[in-house]
């Protein structure tokens, strides 16, 4: 009988240990945030959720990622367990993910899916098989005039021309149009988010050997903007439907599509600036393209900094000068000196286009004269990044006089100003300002704009050589794997904005090392765009004023 007692003792101990094992697990599910809901703003939006037991939670964390489309997060801020809601700063025309990271008490974590966050604006997405969408700036006055109609500005790669505050890669095109609101008319602003596959769809050339493009697609880019988001965007607002009241802008890759599609279809932009652009691709095909045009009653604008790794702006003023256009009205062109193909530099003159469109240049301002030094590469034709088109030590010297109008335009005066060269014995000079030394002597050039003449003295650069001992040096250097690519990261004890990082690769022991490519040094990064799976040994090489090498380093 006691046995029986025992077994049923046993038997219920076990069934009540279940029972409370049963209680205890439900007490230790790990709820996440649901029913999340978003309140936007103008500049703030309001995150708000549900979340259950939360005695059990040690900490929420919410993320947040650096742009758009990016699969880059950063931790945004830290809330305590019983917040059900949350203020962030969302500008007007930012569209982000967000996800939420629970801490529990017993150290266990859990990650929420991604949601967006859209800023308050005028967004929509077009039903065209690309997945495109529009960022959408109206005028604050839009709403009030209900008869007046709008010009147009159309930017490629839209998410990132407005400003989203996080992230230091944006042309703030927003916040900068309303700083010079009382420079510029009233505008339609239409961001045309970047497609998946941007480097093909911005190129209309086919270009295998420096691009590494067999089967571009700008050409079926351009065709759609022409042909969908024109007409929808004249339909849906009230905008001015004409040539004259559209303007194509865009950087990079999208600078040469932007002046692409100028030349394309004339009689639905008559304005287009192109910021760094990549004329270089299909061996010049944009320039040839250029001449073989007849000249219309468009504007260009072209921006290229002296620090980029191509300087065919040059080409493409000659090529339109060339068919009729006439440069200082019908285009002008930029050569920023010591500029990068950055942000840091197009931001700096990024309205310098809408202004010339809309109220062109005159003589009312003064010019200032820039020495270049453009090293390794000189201003005729080459492929980017081959070999045989860097030439280490070479420096090609321009003299560049800069006008800068009442309006705040900058632009160079090229063959606008006259060159005369005073001590002919040691250099000559051609009606674009580029130099040439015949002797290592200084010399002296005079330069006349608008009845102002100034003197310049130019001075031999040295040939490169290695400097040791140097105050500025490469504190680490590392590198890793981005989607089976090299992807190089340094850091320098102090930078200054001559300094470049220069790499050189070879596979073999046998072979020379041949150029790759280089990056300002203070963006501390470079993609090598060499394959993880094949062995390399690489040179970099960090350089300094007047192309010297401060230091070189070996990596395998």
């Amino acid at each position: 009988m006691m046995k029986y007692i025992f077994m049923i003792f046993l038997l219920s101990t076990m069934i009540a240990c279940t029972s409370l094992e049963k209680d205890k697990s439900k007490t230790q599910i790990k709820y996440m945030p649901t029913q999340i809901t978003i309140e936007s703003g103008d500049k703030f939006s309001r995150i708000k959720w549900n979340l259950q037991n939360k005695n059990n939670i040690e900490k929420i964390e919410l993320f947040r990622n650096l742009e758009y489309a990016s699969n880059k997060y950063y931790k945004l801020k830290e809330l305590p367990f019983d917040y059900d809601f949350t203020d962030v700063q969302q500008p007007t025309f930012a569209k982000l993910k967000y996800y939420f990271k629970i801490t529990y008490k017993d150290g266990i974590q859990k990650k929420s899916d991604t949601f967006d966050v859209i800023g308050k604006h005028n967004s929509v997405i077009l039903d065209n098989g690309l997945g495109i969408e529009l960022e959408v700036i109206l005028p604050k006055n839009y709403n009030t005039n209900k008869e007046k109609k709008y010009p147009v500005v159309y930017l490629l790669d839209g998410m990132d021309n407005f400003e989203l505050n996080m992230s230091e890669d944006e042309l703030m095109f927003d916040e900068m149009i309303e700083l010079n609101k009382d420079k510029l008319s009233d505008m339609i602003v239409i961001g045309i988010e970047s497609p998946v596959d941007r480097y093909r769809r911005f190129l209309p050339y086919k270009d295998v050997k420096n691009a590494g493009v067999a089967n571009p697609g700008g050409v079926e880019y351009s065709k759609f903007i022409a042909e969908k988001v024109i007409p929808y965007v004249d339909k849906k607002y009230r905008t001015i439907k004409r040539a004259d009241g559209r303007t194509i802008y865009v950087v990079s890759h999208g600078g040469l599509l932007s002046n692409y599609i100028g030349e394309t279809y004339p009689k639905l932009f008559k304005n287009s600036a192109s910021l760094s652009p990549a004329f270089y691709v299909g061996d010049f095909a944009e320039i040839e393209k250029i001449k073989n045009n007849k000249k219309t009653d468009k504007k260009v604008y072209i921006f290229t900094g002296t620090n980029e790794w191509q300087m065919n702006g040059r080409m493409a003023v000659k090529a339109y000068e060339n068919i009729g256009y006439k440069y200082g009205k019908d285009i002008i062109y930029y050569e920023g000196n010591d500029e990068y193909h950055h942000v840091d530099s197009w931001r700096k003159i990024e309205m310098d286009p809408l202004l010339f469109f809309e109220n062109g240049t005159d003589d009312n301002g003064e010019f200032r004269i820039e020495i270049e030094r453009i090293y390794g590469f000189g201003v005729e034709p080459r492929p980017y990044g081959t070999p045989e088109s860097y030439k280490p030590g070479r420096v090609t010297t321009i003299i560049n006089p800069v006008f800068t109008t009442k309006r705040g335009i900058q632009y160079s005066l090229m063959d606008l100003a006259k060159y005369e060269v005073i001590d002919k014995e040691n250099g000559k000079i051609n009606k674009y300002g580029e130099f040439k030394f015949l002797n290592n002597l200084p010399c002296r050039v005079k330069v006349t704009y608008s009845n102002v003449e100034k003197i310049v003295e130019v001075l031999p650069y040295k040939k490169t050589k290695i400097i040791k001992n140097t105050s500025i040096k490469i504190d680490s250097l590392n590198w890793n794997i981005n989607n089976g690519k090299i992807i190089l990261n340094w850091k320098l004890n102090r930078y200054e904005s001559s300094n470049r990082i220069e790499v050189w690769a070879k596979q073999r022991e046998k072979d020379k090392f041949k150029y790759i490519g280089y990056q300002p040094a203070y963006l501390e990064k470079f993609d090598t765009k060499l394959d993880f799976d094949k062995k390399y040994e690489l040179k970099i090489r960090l350089i300094g004023e007047n192309e010297k090498v401060i230091e070189e380093k070996i990596i395998k």
